[in-house]
This record gives C-alpha cells, structure tokens and sequence, in this order.
C-alpha cells in the first residue's frame, strides 16, 4: 500500500536550480522589475543631468576669467 500513496516521480523532483538560494533570493515579479528599472533610470537621468548642468557652469565661469 506504501507504493500507491507515493507521488509520481515526476511531481517530487525539484530542479537544483529552484532548490538553490539564487532561485530563492534572485526571483522578481515583472513589478518588481518595472518599479527597479524606474528607480534606477531616474536616479541615473538625475545624475547625468547634474553632471551635465555643473560642466556648463564651470565652462561658463572658465569664459568669464580674464586671461592674464
């Protein structure tokens, strides 16, 4: 009777894969993915941006001093 009550082979495999900690704690929804995208892109967008707008002021002011 033991052997009826087992499940099929096929159901009590688990790919190494899932039983691992990286299937674990590397697993995202597609939110999860879209909101980390997002966040990055914007702190990223913001960086280059302030990047940007500081090289201009230092242009600017490097225009602006008189050559000796």
């Amino acid at each position: 009777m033991a052997a009826t009550d087992a499940a099929p082979p096929s159901e009590q495999k688990v790919p190494l894969y899932e039983g691992g900690t990286q299937f674990k704690n590397w697993r995202y929804s597609v939110e999860q993915l879209v909101h980390t995208r997002t966040i990055l892109n914007e702190a990223a967008v913001s960086a280059i941006r302030s990047t940007f707008e500081n090289d201009e002021v230092l242009q600017l002011r490097l225009l602006l001093i008189p050559l000796a």
